[in-house]
């Protein structure tokens, strides 16, 4: 049974029954009329309630009353949840704003339906109170399982798992997203553990909507500070409240999660997590961080954004790599809940729009509708296919039927469609890049290779292992005559022949690194190193004598990448924002930026260096003029089936390849943004794409442990 407290009625604050003065607001407290205790009438068990529910047990209790546990003798004695209000001790204006409280959850409930939410069945009143009959979910609440929780020697506090954590997140973030996009959106304003069920295979369902309300574009004030001190956002105590005071609430409850503090002892004041060892722990930090940042226009946008940050460093987790700009497979350890059918398949409306420049935009005239297309078929027979190969490794296709992976929207032949398949890699693939003259492919993987291999025939040439850790990108230089490679221990520089080690970049002693790249003329190397001091850092290296040019400050950084004429940086950055850097001068010189976009995962220029063009976490993809810095229209079209992560532009400029979550990739044409091919021959998520340099095919590389050339007949 819940302790009795007593609830201040300036703030909600629950203090101990011998206080005189409320710890939060310092106003005085009164010792009748403000207990949490629930006041209710308490039902007997084996009573009969309205002529339908045969009272079990008592369940529990809440901020509004008790709940009791029930079967529905009209419905073959399905177990129900009654919910009663309690009202003892409450004014005659009070009770009567309760009733009107309790009757705005009914039917508030009733027209939700999402599996982490609770079916509302029925609402009435009963001997003079009110009832609101729903799912039983049998279980106990997140407050009550964290205090079942181990604790850390450290700091004596009982806290959860890092994966746990991020598997609650997730599920929440589900339904917060479900709410915020309706119709008017529905807010939360009071999420926290103790209005969330788990049931014993870990799925979460929220539950007390009491407080919930539509959002009414233009209400500047609400009446008065609902939700709960320590987890209720800045802007709930007295002015308009919208979607993001949810995502605050939802980051103090990861926050407590991860800590074990007590978040109503200290409101507003999160101390520091110290989640160091590897980045991904340093990013769920700093996600956090900007979730409870007092500046709701400074959080997260929405929870669907969070949702996929999330996901991506659960699945740096899982593969154990500390790489941003590559997120890897998804943890099949941790409980993923079902979510609501038609969310999942939500596609984005509105046509297919142009990556054209401002001046060729104005160009363009209308053009009839396109046919419309749908990806059909799947990648499921790969595994049968692969295993028909002559030689392990490899599998290579050179029927003249077209592959049912691949599907070709408006084109006069399908046929003569190659792909091949390299399967050499143990693991995860994290990167793939052509040899200068098109005949080779270089492929960095988290199983501590980096191979060499024919782009013709799938035959590995040179295992190079020196690395010492998993590999995350391999880059060629210009001229074909060595490799740059990373991983989280070091950056090398080898010949491409032998194999035979050059010298080592010194970056940032003990520090990994996550993303490098190189610029065009071969000249510079620039590498992101990681940091878990909320700041990160560029570095600019000499690739003939591997000394160390210059340093650029700023925040965590998830890709980079070299403007054509190597004179320019592009930064993606854990701000949402693009910076373009120039590396003679060392200013910013242009911030893009696109607040749809969310964190950027992988940015790439035009061949002619006037546009760029960014993956976010919002799956799409989207572009700017370098030179105004104009945003220009997204690609994305409804039949993509997956989240856009990885892109690389064309040698000619004319398409933009994208690799999707789901181990597809698409190819789009830049001038028009039509879609006009899709490939879905790789099961994990595509971490990197590399276009020939005949502009003929694309390389991309996967979660799967996979390498995939595919030649488009097309081009």
């Amino acid at each position: 049974m819940a302790s009795v407290k007593l609830r201040c009625g300036a703030c909600g604050a629950d203090n101990q029954t011998d206080a005189t003065f409320c710890y939060q607001c310092g106003q005085a407290l009164s010792p009748t009329a403000t207990t949490n205790s629930p006041q209710t009438q308490l039902l007997l068990d084996d009573s009969l309630l309205n002529d339908r529910y045969h009272i079990l047990d008592r369940a529990g209790t809440g901020g509004f009353g008790a709940v009791y546990k029930a079967a529905d003798t009209r419905f073959g004695g399905r177990l129900v949840a009654i919910k009663e209000m309690g009202q003892k001790g409450l004014s005659n204006q009070e009770l009567a704003e309760a009733v009107e409280g309790f009757k705005h959850e009914a039917l508030l409930l009733a027209g939700l339906h999402h599996p982490h939410l609770p079916r509302i069945y029925d609402h009435f009143s009963d001997g003079g109170r009110w009832y609101l009959v729903m799912d039983y979910i049998e279980g106990e609440t997140l407050e009550a399982y964290l205090e079942q929780a181990p604790i850390d020697p450290d700091t004596g506090h009982k806290k959860l798992s890092v994966e746990e954590t991020l598997a609650i997140g997730r599920q929440l973030c589900t339904v917060l997203d479900y709410l915020h996009t309706r119709r008017p959106p529905i807010i939360f304003r009071d999420l926290k553990p103790a209005n969330v069920m788990r049931t014993s295979d870990g799925h979460l369902y929220l539950i007390d909507f009491g407080i919930a309300r539509h959002f009414k574009p233009g209400q500047v004030k609400d009446t008065m500070p609902l939700g709960s001190p320590g987890y209720a956002a800045p802007e709930q105590y007295g002015k308009g409240q919208t979607t993001p005071g949810d995502i605050y609430s939802l980051g103090v409850m990861l926050h407590q999660l991860l800590s074990g503090q007590d978040p109503t002892l200290t409101p507003f004041r999160m101390a520091p997590l110290h989640l160091t060892g590897q980045p991904a722990l340093s990013r769920l930090e700093t996600l956090i961080q900007q979730m409870v940042d007092m500046d709701e226009q400074r959080r997260p946008a929405t929870a669907a954004v969070v949702r996929e940050e999330l996901g991506q460093i659960a699945a740096n987790l899982t593969n154990n790599r500390v790489l941003y700009a590559h997120p890897e497979r998804r943890n099949q350890d941790i409980y993923h809940a079902p979510t609501d059918e038609h969310e999942e398949k939500r596609a984005q409306a509105g046509s297919r729009q142009s990556m054209a420049e401002p001046e060729q935009r104005e160009r363009q005239r209308p053009r009839g509708p396109s046919r419309r297309t749908f990806i059909i078929g799947g990648i499921a027979s790969l595994v049968g296919l692969a295993g028909a190969a002559a030689f392990t490794g490899l599998y290579r296709s050179n029927d003249t039927t077209p592959d049912k992976h691949i599907i070709i929207r408006e084109t006069p032949t399908a046929t003569d469609i190659k792909t091949l398949l390299y399967q050499d890699h143990k693991d995860a693939v994290y990167s793939a890049a052509w040899s200068p003259d098109g005949r080779s492919i270089v492929s960095a993987s988290a199983d501590q290779t980096v191979r060499i291999w024919d782009a013709s025939t799938g035959q590995t040439h040179f295992t190079y292992q020196k690395q010492g850790s998993q590999s995350y990108q391999a880059l060629w230089s210009p001229d074909g005559k060595y490799i740059i490679s990373g991983g989280p221990i070091s950056v090398q520089q080898w010949l491409a022949s032998n194999g035979q080690h050059g010298f080592t970049y010194n970056v940032a002693p003990a520090q990994p690194s996550h993303d490098i790249a190189l610029s065009p003329d071969g000249t510079y190397l620039a590498v992101a190193p990681y940091t878990d001091t909320g700041k990160s850092s560029v570095q600019v290296w000499n690739t003939r004598n591997g000394n160390l040019v210059n340093t650029y400050n700023t925040i965590y950084v998830y890709c980079l990448n070299w403007s054509p004429d190597s004179k320019s940086l592009a930064i993606g950055s854990a701000d949402t924002n693009i910076r373009i850097l120039n590396i003679t001068t060392g200013d910013t010189s242009l911030i893009l930026t696109n607040k749809d976009m969310g964190m950027p995962r992988d940015v790439a220029w035009s061949p002619n260096g006037r546009r760029l063009a960014a993956t976010g976490t919002d799956g799409k993809v989207h572009s700017w003029d370098t030179n105004s810095g104009e945003q220009l229209p997204t690609l994305n079209d409804p039949s993509t089936n997956g989240h856009m992560h990885s892109l690389a532009w064309s040698p000619n400029g004319a398409y933009i390849a994208t690799g999707s979550t789901n181990g597809s990739v698409y190819l789009w044409q830049t001038d028009t943004g039509k879609l006009l091919a899709s490939h879905g021959g790789q099961k994990g998520m595509i971490t990197k794409l590399a276009w020939s340099p005949d502009d003929k095919a694309i390389v991309s590389s996967s979660l799967d442990h996979t390498v995939q050339i595919w030649t488009i007949p097309m081009l």
